[in-house]
Parts: C-alpha cells; sequence; structure tokens
C-alpha cells in the first residue's frame, strides 16, 4: 500500500489544484499529474478552478450544505455486490490520519 492509502481515484490529485501554491501540494500534484498538465496549472492559475470548485465554495460561503443528486443508486445492486465482496474500498492509514490532523491545524491557525 502506497502513502497515501488504497482505493483512492487516480486523478484524486486534482482536488489539490487550486492549492497548488503551498509547497507540499504543489510537490503532491507534480508526482501525480502528467507533466503538461502540472506545468498548465502552475503557469494558468485560473485553470487550476472548474465549475464544481466555484459553485462549492459559492456553496459553502452561502452555507448552502443541500448537495444537488444526479442519477440513482441502485441498493439492490449495490448490496448483492458488498455482499460478494465486489467493491471498492477505501483505506485509511494512520499517516494520512496524521496529516490531515496536521493540516486542520494549519488551516485554523491560519484563519
Amino acid at each position: 500500500m502506497d502513502v497515501y492509502g488504497e482505493g483512492l481515484s487516480e486523478n484524486s490529485y486534482k482536488q489539490f489544484y487550486p492549492f497548488m501554491g503551498e509547497k507540499t501540494i504543489n510537490n503532491y500534484v507534480f508526482e501525480n499529474a502528467a507533466f503538461g498538465d502540472f506545468w498548465q496549472h502552475q503557469i494558468i492559475k485560473s485553470s487550476r478552478y472548474n465549475e464544481g470548485l466555484v459553485s462549492g465554495s459559492f456553496r459553502g460561503y452561502l452555507k448552502s450544505w443541500d448537495n444537488l443528486k444526479v442519477g440513482v443508486l441502485d441498493t439492490v445492486a449495490l448490496n448483492s455486490d458488498i455482499k460478494k465482496g465486489d467493491f471498492r474500498k477505501i483505506v485509511s492509514t494512520k499517516e494520512n490520519r496524521k496529516i490531515f490532523e496536521n493540516t486542520l491545524k494549519k488551516i485554523t491557525q491560519k484563519t
């Protein structure tokens, strides 16, 4: 298992584009993004944001915690898949939780 955990999407690094000004985040994106993709977001800062990030930010600012639902969840099929062990597991590590806790501490100190 890698340091970032198991079962994360291969493109999870894209969630960190808006924070590329931070050295640690920048290094993480550099290690995971394609060369051209990294440099596009490094040079063209506005490309770090997309409609989802912008609308999510506005929802947070306006304290609108409703979530837009798209599609339908087939609970019968999902339950069957879970019973067969056929589902994507997400595993966290102590190191991941420690990094997350330290991140929260750093953010709260800056606000």
